[in-house]
């Protein structure tokens, strides 16, 4: 069975603004031993960003997602977010839901800080960890 991944936008931004850890972890995760998840939200979240800050590297991020096997999750609906609503801040709600929801080993993120990991350790098997941090695990 695949180890499941879900990388936040910021991670993804970072790989494509230059090299180092997260394009690394982006080269590492693209082997068949990982699932990479990502949600609509980040999805859009990305292409975003990439447009405004680095439009260069657009096509280098959708052939990534072309030639890579990443599953794009659905956005969580109200009802879910409602219950799961003390998990992160409410921007960074609908992205580790989607996470949580669809029960990834790990979500990497370069912002751990925007999240409750008391409660969600409490309440998940999820790993939620830096980039730098999941490759010193795997």
């Amino acid at each position: 069975m695949k180890t499941s991944v879900f990388i936040d936008s910021n991670v993804w931004f970072s790989a494509f603004y230059r090299d180092g850890t997260c394009s690394r972890l982006l080269n590492l995760v693209e082997s068949s031993k990982f699932q990479i998840n990502i949600s609509e939200l980040v999805l859009e979240e990305i292409i975003r960003n990439i447009q405004l800050k680095i439009p260069r590297a657009l096509p280098y991020f959708l052939d990534y997602l072309k030639n890579n096997k990443i599953v794009i999750l659905k956005n969580p609906y109200s009802k879910l977010l409602e219950k799961y609503k003390k998990l992160a801040h409410f921007e960074d709600l609908p992205i580790i839901v989607s996470a949580f929801e669809s029960k990834c080993n790990y979500f990497i993120t370069g912002n751990i800080k925007d999240f409750n990991l008391i409660l969600i350790n409490k309440i998940s098997k999820i790993k939620i960890v830096t980039p730098s941090e999941f490759l010193a695990q795997v």
